[in-house]
């Protein structure tokens, strides 16, 4: 097993383990697809402007996260309201990981893929196509 930052996690409890090169995106995306909750519990400054690919993918697949909070996340969750279990510190994520109950997450899983569902539509082709100028008027502009 290998995979950065996570020589310090207990993973235990893990069916499968992060590996050196990843999966293939079809075998990704085919575990992403059975499980209830995406756990994505590195930090990273890197993420405070972006999100991640893991991100994108389960907003994609109506996935809650269970995260640390960057801003790109902050803004969503404001924007949409809550995707998931976002914490402020690895503290407060491993307190509600060791606590979690398959009652407490169904008590929250509907809005949160509701709010999921909102972040997908706002996401298609029709709704971002919305903020842009016609074609036709695009075409007219000066050089």
């Amino acid at each position: 097993m290998w995979a950065p930052d996570t020589e310090a996690l207990d993973l235990s409890g893990l069916e499968l383990l992060p590996m050196r090169g990843g999966l293939p995106r079809a075998d990704y995306l085919k575990q992403l697809s059975v499980i209830d909750m995406v756990c994505l519990p590195l930090s990273s400054r890197a993420y405070d402007f972006i999100a991640s690919g893991p991100v994108s993918d389960s907003i994609a697949a109506l996935k809650p996260l269970i995260a640390l909070r960057t801003r790109t996340l902050a803004a969503v969750w404001e924007r949409y309201g809550p995707i998931g279990f976002i914490a402020e510190t690895e503290q407060d994520l491993t307190k509600y990981v060791s606590e979690l109950s398959r009652c407490r997450f169904e008590q929250q899983a509907e809005v949160w893929r509701d709010n999921l569902r909102k972040i997908s539509h706002a996401r298609l082709p029709a709704s971002l196509a919305k903020n842009y100028p016609p074609v036709d008027d695009v075409s007219a502009a000066q050089c």
